[in-house]
C-alpha cells in the first residue's frame, strides 16, 4: 500500500508509481505537521463590540486588537438578547455575550 493511500488521499503524486517521499508526500506532511504545532489556532477568542443592527446583520468591531476594519454578521449566530454596544466572546465557533 502507497502512503497516500494510506492517509486517503490520491492526488498527491503525479506519477503515482513514485515511491514515498516524493514531493506530494512532503507537501501532506508538512500541512499536518503545521496542523499539529499551530497550538490553540482552532480555539483562539476574539472578543467584539455590537457597533450597529441593520436589519438581520450586526456590524462587530474587535476589541481585542486595534482595527477600524467591521465583521458582518447574521443576527441568527449572535445571541437574541444583543443590543448596540454589547461586547461579544467568539471562541470555539460560538458568540457570548461578555459581563
Amino acid at each position: 500500500m502507497r502512503n497516500n493511500e494510506r492517509i486517503g488521499i490520491d492526488c498527491c503524486y503525479d506519477d503515482p508509481d513514485k515511491k514515498s517521499g516524493g514531493q506530494g508526500e512532503r507537501a501532506i506532511n508538512k500541512i499536518f505537521r503545521n496542523k499539529r504545532t499551530r497550538k490553540g489556532a482552532l480555539m483562539d477568542t476574539w472578543h467584539y463590540e455590537v457597533v450597529s443592527i441593520d436589519g438581520d446583520y450586526a456590524n462587530l468591531r474587535r476589541t481585542d486588537i486595534e482595527t477600524d476594519d467591521l465583521k458582518l454578521v447574521a443576527l441568527a449566530l449572535l445571541p437574541p438578547e444583543i443590543v448596540e454596544g454589547s461586547r461579544l466572546k467568539y471562541e470555539m465557533m460560538e458568540y457570548t455575550l461578555e459581563w
